[in-house]
């Protein structure tokens, strides 16, 4: 999408459902003519129809044998199933208008493959409103009963919206392993999007969202930065001060293995004289 300069004012902002370039500012008279306008308006009902799904079980997407006719139940099924697989392999969505066709062409004595029809938009829909809500259901039971761990990391501080996504570690007693999992994007807003103050008020909420215990919290890993672990008003802070006195906190594990590194070159250039990054560099260029 390309922006200009708006004839009112030179500040920028984006719109929803735009596919063309457009004029555009925030101020009201702006948005207000271009959301009457006949191409927005059709935009924005087609993604409001192709988003009809919300928050349905993988079961009741599918149905049942009961509920449906064989090849109905078995078209459902595989749609589900292609949608679970480019999910979990990180193909492109838009993969799915080019695909959805061609199943029907590859295979045309098939009557399932000739009711196959789920393309970018539906493939979504059932990715968000039907299986990531199973999924993520089937781990928040989990971490009811048993101790896990926080990750947190965090967008740039760009804007007046921040994602601070949350990852859970815990021991998987049916996969007999310690297992990685993501639980929330939990997203800060506003001009204090940023703020430790903010962002740990967010996370408390995400465990209460989830009907989680804080007693069950052993430990949380984040950024060594002062927002993160400053003792007087940090997150870090702030979580053991009202939520979870208990709470460990672990800086990045990365983060300090770079710095260490960093250190420990700086450190050996200047005692010897020679700078080993640069040799090293010149060294791989020479051999390739």
């Amino acid at each position: 999408m390309k922006l200009r300069a708006s004839q009112v004012t030179s500040i920028f902002s984006f719109v929803l459902f735009v596919t063309k370039p457009f004029l555009v500012s925030i101020w009201e008279a702006d948005v207000s003519r271009h959301i009457q306008n006949a191409l927005h308006k059709k935009n924005k009902l087609a993604k409001k129809e192709s988003c009809s799904l919300k928050q349905v079980s993988i079961r009741s997407m599918i149905g049942s044998d009961s509920e449906l006719n064989y090849q109905e139940f078995k078209v459902r099924f595989a749609e589900v199933k292609f949608s679970m697989f480019i999910a979990e392999h990180h193909i492109p969505i838009a993969v799915m208008d080019h695909l959805s066709p061609l199943v029907a062409q590859c295979f045309p004595d098939s009557k399932i493959a000739l009711g196959f029809a789920s393309r970018r938009a539906k493939t979504a829909c059932i990715i968000n409103d039907a299986i990531a809500p199973s999924l993520l259901q089937s781990v928040t039971d989990k971490l009811k009963w048993q101790p896990f761990s926080l990750s947190v990391d965090g967008s740039n501080d760009a804007g007046l919206k921040k994602m601070n996504p949350i990852a859970v570690k815990f021991f998987s007693i049916d996969q007999k392993k310690v297992v990685f999992n993501h639980l929330d994007m939990c997203t800060t807003t506003g001009k204090d999007a940023a703020t430790a103050e903010s962002i740990a008020s967010a996370i408390g909420s995400v465990i209460v969202k989830h009907s989680l215990s804080w007693d069950n919290v052993v430990a949380i890993s984040m950024d060594n930065t002062s927002v993160n672990f400053g003792r007087r008003s940090g997150i870090m802070t702030r979580l053991q001060r009202e939520f979870c006195p208990h709470l460990y906190g672990m800086g990045c594990p990365c983060h300090i293995i770079h710095n260490t590194a960093e250190q420990g070159y700086k450190a050996f250039s200047k005692s010897s004289g020679f700078d080993i990054a640069r040799r090293s560099f010149s060294g791989f260029v020479l051999l390739g």
